[in-house]
């Protein structure tokens, strides 16, 4: 588990329509976990948070950290298991 596929899946999610449906068609954490893990992701919530306050901190323009907000609003309601 690292940052680092935290941080590949949080810029991912905006341009991959296909893993936004798969989460979101998850009904377990331990879905959410093994359809992570099968398309290269493997990440906790905690170096989820981390990578995301990393690219929210780096984020240039307000359209930016609008869209990290809304992944961080979606990423929440998809794990509300």
């Amino acid at each position: 588990m690292t940052v680092h596929d935290a941080k590949k899946f949080i810029n991912a999610v905006p341009v991959n329509q296909e893993l936004r449906k798969g989460l979101n068609r998850c009904g377990s954490s331990e879905e959410i976990k093994m359809f992570l893990g099968e398309n290269g992701f493997k990440f906790d919530s905690d170096e989820f948070v981390e990578a995301w306050s990393s690219q929210v901190a780096k984020s240039q323009t307000k359209e930016r950290h609008d869209e990290f907000n809304g992944i961080r609003m979606w990423w929440e309601l998809v794990n509300r298991f």
